[in-house]
């Protein structure tokens, strides 16, 4: 019997005000990759906060499991930073980002390995 794993995708987000925007509406999602790459751009552009100098050097990892309608079910943390307004604002960007239209599009066995996306959002790095 062969066991069926979960592809997680990690979007990391990591000095967001370094990176150049692009586009990411469901509507440009032809194909796996590109649908993963919408989704990880909108939660993005939804993540700006991380440029701010509070957010020096903290990490927290969000697990979310999205319905086949692209719906939320499921916000988890499951690292958190010790900063509270940290993790509330990378939960918050998840939320905005919401609802995930482009897994609709997906196959049922893309929407599988999409189901289950683990977001990592990491503050700015110091060099201390």
């Amino acid at each position: 019997m062969i066991k069926k794993i979960l592809f997680l995708v990690t979007a990391t987000l990591l000095s967001g005000c370094k990176s150049t925007p692009q586009e990411s509406s469901a509507s440009a999602c032809n194909s796996f990759d590109s649908c993963i790459e919408s989704i990880s751009n909108r939660v993005h552009e939804n993540a700006k906060w991380i440029c701010d100098q509070h957010s020096n050097d903290k990490k927290i990892r969000i697990n979310v499991l999205v319905s086949r309608s692209g719906q939320l079910e499921l916000v988890k943390i499951t690292h958190a930073s010790p900063d509270e307004e940290f993790n509330l604002a990378a939960i918050k960007a998840v939320q905005d980002s919401a609802p995930f239209n482009e897994v609709a599009q997906m196959s049922d066995s893309e929407y599988q390995d999409a189901s289950d996306i683990v977001f990592t959002f990491v503050g700015n790095i110091t060099n201390d």
